[in-house]
């Protein structure tokens, strides 16, 4: 009984021994598969200040009285129009500015503009432009026409003189 115990002693160390042991082998269970990636480059976005055509444009609030203070609105259809103690003088012309935006085609993109003002030296007048859209898509050829309009307002006592000044217009993909 004693050969057939120390036997079977001898059968659980060695099975104890095989647990405990990790596994050398290399496991036969790996898969490996390749991937894709992509870039992709698309034309600047860019606006420059005029008119489809070439042509020079500016935001022109027109020839006005002022007797007190008051405003000057150009739409960006181009209508114009007066409040307060402003008038516009007979023979006045008003004109909507203008910017081409280019860059890649159907690509969706968005305006955003600053404050601006006009000044004659130490005397200065401020007015909020208005956009035609805030946001828009770029057409089949990558262009799109942006009109801006303004509210003009008009302090009271404005010395007689010529006006001038800018804005900011920016464009940017979305």
């Amino acid at each position: 009984m004693r050969k057939i115990a120390k036997h079977a002693l001898r059968g659980v160390v060695v099975w104890v021994g095989l647990m405990a042991a990790p596994a050398m082998a290399a496991s036969g269970n790996q898969s490996s598969q390749g991937g894709s990636s992509q870039a992709q480059v698309v034309k600047p976005i860019r606006i420059t200040h005029g008119n489809l055509d070439g042509s020079a444009a500016t935001l022109n609030f027109g020839k006005f009285t002022a007797v007190g203070s008051g405003s000057v609105t150009v739409q960006t259809s181009g209508f114009a129009y007066t409040g307060g103690s402003v008038n516009h003088v007979p023979g006045s012309s008003t004109s909507v500015d203008s910017f081409v935006i280019t860059g890649e085609p159907s690509r969706l993109f968005g305006i955003l503009v600053s404050s601006g003002s006009v000044s004659n030296g130490s005397r200065q007048m401020n007015f909020t432009p208005q956009v035609q859209f805030g946001s828009a898509v770029l057409d089949s050829a990558g262009v799109k026409q942006l009109k801006v309009g303004g509210v003009l307002s008009v302090p009271s006592n404005m010395p007689v003189g010529v006006y001038s000044g800018s804005y900011v217009v920016r464009a940017t993909y979305q």
